[in-house]
């Protein structure tokens, strides 16, 4: 399972997928389900759930497909050059987003429980040095 030329695996791409998904159920859904959905908010995370082992299975289906070309490429030669832009956008934007919340998440759940004075835009900055430090060293 190791990394080959930069590149994760099939296997490492459903984890990744699958972590992201874990997180923002665990982190983000909670608290935002439970006002709008009330006693009825696992039937959400439920679905959430089965949705986000589709995606995975469809990344992995595409990934061994092609599996000389990362999801820019393949989206650009199923979709067209812009549809598979726009496509890639929407993922890049959505993981950005899920990134800096699962940051500030950490972050505050860090600080109530350690340091409370400590200001979150000191560790945010520090966590946020620290993962473009691991994509700078090429750890994907």
């Amino acid at each position: 399972m190791g990394i080959e030329q930069g590149k994760i695996s099939n296997r490492q791409a459903l984890l990744l997928i699958c972590n992201s998904i874990l997180a923002s159920m665990i982190l983000i859904s909670p608290a935002l389900l439970a006002q709008e959905a009330g006693q009825d908010a696992w039937i959400s995370i439920l679905i959430a759930g089965v949705l986000g082992v589709l995606m995975g299975i469809l990344v992995i289906s595409l990934g061994l497909r092609f599996p000389q070309k990362n999801l820019v490429e393949y989206s650009i030669e199923l979709l067209g050059p812009w549809l598979g832009k726009a496509v890639c956008i929407i993922f890049a934007l959505f993981f950005l987003y899920l990134t800096a919340y699962l940051i500030d998440s950490f972050s505050a759940l860090l600080i109530t429980e350690t340091k409370p004075e400590t200001p979150i835009v000191v560790l945010n900055t520090f966590l946020i040095i620290l993962v473009a430090y691991g994509v700078y060293l090429g750890l994907e």
